[in-house]
């Protein structure tokens, strides 16, 4: 019998690494599929203390089993048949755990929406590359051999990654409209704002209120600045901070000096845009930030910087 559905939750989101992470390993890696997934059913039954008990019926032992047949390896569903990252065992957990903090790395230095470049490859790379870290062979065969296993942890990173822009959305909507001195009739100031982009440059503020753009300082406006530290740099745990290597990287420029990653600085700029647009259309935050309605803006945004 599986770990109960119902176990106390631990911290599920803070990373326990076995070592400080300090470069991401999101870069591309094959994926060597051996064979297909063994199909599998789940059950939930209540045992005699009322708590649901999930129950894996799995097929007769067959050779391509053998390599996930560690418990360490083992993966429960709740009665629905998700997964939740809580309900794993340790070893699970911290691969899962290092996947999501390697998809917000992916997201800060790599691209905003890995679900739209890369389809659905980023995610197994990921946990993939998760597994190897911690040294954990059996889920690390078991993603190998069991598609299904591993669609379903996948699953989980990209939840994650939307999850994160939803995170840099928010600040982003809690930043810039007192810069902006967005008001109730405050469309005058967005369309200033939205034409050419204007909002990724430090304001001056006529006596009407009306925004006029510093044009020599693009992308030095204050809720580019103040989101960019929130969500990025403002404590331990940011990945600003969690990945300190990828500026020694980027330091080897010809400014020799660390600069702020351009994906960084776009997927920002592309939700103070995003804010503009829901203050316009008076549809408070709870807007959909997703590739789909906003990926050519930060493809806009990924191209000026590239300029600069």
């Amino acid at each position: 019998m599986s770990s109960s559905a119902k176990e106390k939750k631990y911290a599920a989101e803070v990373p326990m690494w076995d070592s400080p992470m300090t470069r991401s390993s999101f870069g591309p890696q094959p994926l060597k599929r051996v064979s297909k997934s063994n199909k599998r059913s789940s059950v939930v039954e209540e045992d005699e203390e009322g708590e649901d008990s999930v129950f894996d019926i799995k097929p007769e032992p067959s050779m391509s089993e053998s390599s996930h047949a560690d418990p360490m390896a083992n993966l429960v569903y709740t009665k629905t048949g998700s997964v939740r990252l809580t309900d794993q065992n340790v070893d699970l957990r911290k691969v899962i755990q290092h996947g999501i903090l390697e998809v917000k790395a992916y997201i800060a230095f790599k691209h905003g929406y890995p679900e739209l470049v890369a389809k659905n490859s980023y995610a197994c790379e990921i946990l993939l590359q998760a597994a190897k870290h911690h040294k954990t062979v059996p889920i690390e065969k078991r993603m190998y051999v069991d598609d299904e296993y591993l669609s379903a942890l996948a699953n989980l990173i990209d939840a994650r990654a939307s999850l994160f822009r939803t995170d840099i959305k928010d600040v982003a909507y809690k930043c810039a409209p007192g810069y902006f001195r967005l008001s109730h009739n405050c469309d005058a100031i967005i369309d200033r704002l939205l034409a050419s982009h204007s909002y990724i440059f430090p304001q001056i503020f006529d006596a009407e209120g009306l925004p006029s753009p510093k044009r020599q300082k693009p992308y030095q406006g204050q809720p580019v600045v103040d989101t960019l530290y929130e969500v990025f740099f403002k404590n331990a745990k940011s990945i600003g901070s969690q990945f300190v290597q990828h500026f020694v990287d980027i330091a080897k420029n010809k400014a020799s000096r660390p600069e702020v990653p351009i994906p960084m600085v776009a997927i920002v700029s592309t939700a103070i845009h995003a804010t503009l647009i829901a203050k316009k259309n008076k549809a408070g935050d709870d807007f959909k930030f997703t590739g789909n309605q906003f990926c050519d803006i930060y493809t806009y945004h990924m191209a000026l910087l590239e300029k600069i």
